[in-house]
Protein backbone atom coordinates (compact mmCIF):
# COMPACT_ATOMS: atom_id res chain seq x y z
CA UNK A 1 0.00 0.00 0.00
CA UNK A 2 1.06 3.21 -0.80
CA UNK A 3 2.70 5.22 1.90
CA UNK A 4 4.77 8.41 2.67
CA UNK A 5 8.63 7.41 3.30
CA UNK A 6 8.39 4.41 1.07
CA UNK A 7 11.15 6.45 -1.71
CA UNK A 8 13.62 7.61 1.30
CA UNK A 9 13.91 4.40 3.17
CA UNK A 10 14.26 2.26 -0.08
CA UNK A 11 17.30 4.13 -0.74
CA UNK A 12 18.69 5.18 2.27
CA UNK A 13 18.76 0.88 2.65
CA UNK A 14 20.47 0.83 -1.03
CA UNK A 15 23.16 3.64 -0.01
CA UNK A 16 23.99 1.65 3.14
CA UNK A 17 24.89 -1.18 1.19
CA UNK A 18 26.84 1.14 -1.63
CA UNK A 19 24.42 -0.11 -4.06
CA UNK A 20 24.29 2.63 -7.09
CA UNK A 21 20.72 3.73 -8.67
CA UNK A 22 20.98 3.25 -12.39
CA UNK A 23 17.73 4.17 -12.73
CA UNK A 24 14.49 4.30 -10.53
CA UNK A 25 10.58 4.84 -12.10
CA UNK A 26 7.64 5.05 -9.15
CA UNK A 27 3.75 5.21 -10.12
CA UNK A 28 0.89 4.58 -7.80
CA UNK A 29 -1.74 2.31 -9.25
CA UNK A 30 -5.33 1.37 -8.09
CA UNK A 31 -6.22 -1.94 -6.68
CA UNK A 32 -9.21 -3.86 -8.71
CA UNK A 33 -12.20 -4.01 -6.99
CA UNK A 34 -10.99 -1.67 -3.72
CA UNK A 35 -9.48 1.11 -5.64
CA UNK A 36 -6.32 0.73 -2.62
CA UNK A 37 -3.49 2.62 -3.69
CA UNK A 38 -0.58 0.42 -4.57
CA UNK A 39 2.73 1.88 -5.08
CA UNK A 40 5.56 0.99 -7.41
CA UNK A 41 8.57 1.31 -7.83
CA UNK A 42 11.47 -0.54 -10.38
CA UNK A 43 14.97 0.29 -9.73
CA UNK A 44 18.20 -0.70 -11.78
CA UNK A 45 20.87 -1.16 -9.64
CA UNK A 46 24.52 -1.75 -9.63
CA UNK A 47 25.61 -4.23 -6.47
CA UNK A 48 29.13 -4.47 -5.26
CA UNK A 49 30.56 -7.83 -6.11
CA UNK A 50 31.72 -7.38 -2.49
CA UNK A 51 28.47 -6.79 -1.21
CA UNK A 52 27.06 -10.55 -0.22
CA UNK A 53 23.37 -10.91 -2.24
CA UNK A 54 22.11 -12.93 0.65
CA UNK A 55 22.42 -10.19 3.37
CA UNK A 56 21.67 -7.61 1.48
CA UNK A 57 18.51 -9.76 0.55
CA UNK A 58 17.98 -9.96 4.29
CA UNK A 59 18.57 -6.03 4.71
CA UNK A 60 15.84 -5.51 2.42
CA UNK A 61 14.09 -8.06 3.69
CA UNK A 62 13.95 -6.32 7.27
CA UNK A 63 12.75 -2.96 5.53
CA UNK A 64 10.40 -4.60 3.54
CA UNK A 65 8.79 -6.21 7.10
CA UNK A 66 9.26 -2.96 8.44
CA UNK A 67 7.29 -0.96 5.77
CA UNK A 68 4.75 -3.25 5.06
CA UNK A 69 5.51 -3.66 1.63
CA UNK A 70 7.10 -6.79 -1.02
CA UNK A 71 10.51 -6.66 -2.81
CA UNK A 72 11.47 -8.35 -5.43
CA UNK A 73 15.11 -8.65 -6.50
CA UNK A 74 15.54 -10.09 -9.66
CA UNK A 75 19.32 -10.45 -11.57
CA UNK A 76 19.33 -8.32 -14.52
CA UNK A 77 20.91 -9.89 -17.43
CA UNK A 78 24.28 -9.13 -18.39
CA UNK A 79 25.12 -7.35 -21.79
Amino acid sequence: MDHPGIVQAVTHELARHNVNIRSLDTCVESAPHTDTAFFHLLATLDVPSAQSIAAFRTALARMADALNVDIQLTAAERT
